[in-house]
C-alpha cells in the first residue's frame, strides 16, 4: 500500500499535548507516528488521495497547535474550528462577551480568535458558561436577554434567575403579558449594572 512520511518540528515539552491533539485529527486513519531531537515523523498509508488529505489535515493540526500553544508577545490565536468543537452549544459571540467582561483580550480576525487567554481557561469558561446557559434557554426565549444575563451571572456568580428578578425590580428589564422579556435600557448598560461597573440613564426599550 502506498505511503508517504512528513516531518513536524515540536519541541519535546510539547509532544504530549501535540498527539493527543493530531491523533483526533487522524483518527479512523492508517497513519505511525515516530519523534526524534524535536521531529514528529508521520507515515500516512493509503490511496494516493486518501494520502493528500490526511497530510492536509496533519499539518493544519500542527498549524492550529503552534498558534494556540506558542504565544507571541502574549497572545494566543485559536481557529474557529477549534473553538466550535469544544463550545458544545456556546456560541463564539457569548465566549467572546465573557472573555472582555473577565478582562482578557478577545477579538475574531479572519475566523481566528486572538486572546492572551490560556488553552485550559478557555476550556474552563466554556463549561461555566454551559452550566448558567442552558438551564434556562427555554424560560427566557429572548437570545439578547439570555445571553446579558448569561454574563452577569458568569461575573458575578449569582444565579441567573436572581439576577433577571434584580433587573425586573431596578426596572432595567421588563415582562411583557405575553411573557416576553425586553430590556428598557441599552443592552450594554444593562450588562454594566448588573454587574456593578457604573450607572446607567432610562432610555427607551431594547429589544431582543
Amino acid at each position: 500500500m502506498p505511503k508517504r512520511t512528513i516531518v513536524l518540528s515540536l519541541k519535546d515539552q510539547d509532544i504530549e499535548k501535540f498527539l493527543e491533539y493530531i491523533t483526533q485529527r487522524l483518527r479512523g486513519s492508517d497513519y505511525s507516528l515516530t519523534y526524534k531531537d524535536g521531529r514528529i515523523y508521520l507515515t500516512i498509508h493509503g490511496r494516493p488521495r486518501e494520502i493528500e488529505d490526511l497530510i492536509r489535515s496533519a499539518r493544519k493540526a500542527h498549524g492550529d497547535f503552534m498558534k494556540i500553544h506558542k504565544p507571541v508577545a502574549g497572545v494566543r490565536r485559536y481557529p474557529k474550528d477549534w473553538l466550535v468543537e469544544r463550545s458544545r452549544g456556546i456560541s463564539l459571540s457569548l465566549l467572546i462577551r465573557a472573555l472582555l467582561a473577565k478582562g482578557y483580550i478577545a477579538e475574531m480576525k479572519n475566523d481566528v480568535l486572538v486572546s492572551n487567554i490560556e488553552p485550559e481557561e478557555i476550556l474552563n469558561i466554556f463549561g461555566q458558561l454551559r452550566e448558567i446557559y442552558w438551564p434556562i434557554r427555554f424560560k427566557i426565549k429572548q437570545r439578547k436577554v439570555r445571553e446579558i444575563l448569561t454574563i452577569a451571572s458568569f461575573i458575578t456568580s449569582e444565579p441567573i434567575m436572581s439576577l433577571l428578578y434584580q433587573a425586573m425590580e431596578k426596572g432595567i428589564i421588563r415582562r411583557t403579558e405575553e411573557g416576553v422579556y425586553l430590556f428598557t435600557i441599552n443592552p450594554e448598560l444593562a450588562l454594566d449594572k448588573l454587574i456593578g461597573i457604573k450607572d446607567y440613564d432610562e432610555g427607551s426599550e431594547y429589544g431582543s
